[in-house]
């Protein structure tokens, strides 16, 4: 009788071992699982592969949040794409009729004009401009948050394209009454980047300049 209570203790005691063996195998594959789904973006839930209410209740909440989580991610998803689209759209449009306000405003600057008529023109074509940048941005921000966007990596000049940014903005130095000294060293610096990217970034640092600084000195 004895033998057979110790032998019913061991059976016990050997399948409460497999269980938690097993027990402990799942919940380290339920790692696994919100690892492999954090990582890929996935719509994946986690799955049971041990009996359980107490294990069920557990991986059926963590698939509503993941469900929950996944819906919002979608519609936020949606929302976006359905933002840059419109932001594409509002930026065309308005591509269209400003390039041709610029065009007639050249076009009077080269005829004969009051000094009143032609302040007026030149704050026209001023803020024809600043409308442009910010479409600018506008389009490069839509592009920046489409997922084929990659930057090219090539051997650019530094110096080369900071000198051409500069010379860009020349005119509007002159209209803000900025003393601009250049010092741009003739030595090649070469870096391997994106130059679109590169000029983007000389481009708003100088306009950021122009747009939040006092007319006075300055050092490039």
């Amino acid at each position: 009788m004895v033998w057979i209570l110790l032998a019913i203790i061991v059976l016990i005691g050997c399948f409460a071992l497999v269980y938690l063996y097993l027990y402990k195998r799942q919940v380290e594959k339920m790692i696994e699982e919100l690892k492999f789904i954090e990582d890929h973006r996935t719509n994946l839930l986690l799955s049971r592969h041990l009996p359980g209410p107490s294990l069920e209740k557990l991986v059926d909440a963590f698939n509503e949040v993941l469900k929950s989580y996944n819906e919002r991610e979608y519609e936020h998803s949606n929302y976006r794409d359905r933002l840059l689209v419109a932001l594409t759209n509002l930026s065309h449009d308005i591509r269209t009729p400003l390039t041709s306000i610029q065009g007639y405003a050249e076009l009077l600057m080269d005829t004969t004009l009051y000094e009143e008529q032609e302040e007026y023109l030149k704050v026209v074509s001023a803020k024809s401009r600043e409308l442009r940048q910010i479409l600018d941005k506008i389009f490069e921000l839509v592009k920046l948050q489409d997922a084929n966007y990659f930057l090219k990596k090539e051997l650019i000049s530094i110096n080369q394209i900071l000198f051409e940014e500069v010379t860009a903005f020349y005119h509007i130095f002159e209209e803000k009454k900025f003393e601009v000294e250049v010092d741009i060293p003739p030595t090649r610096f070469t870096i391997y980047g994106d130059e679109v990217a590169l000029h983007r970034i000389f481009k708003n640092l100088i306009q950021n300049i122009v747009v939040h600084e006092r007319a006075g000195h300055l050092f490039i």
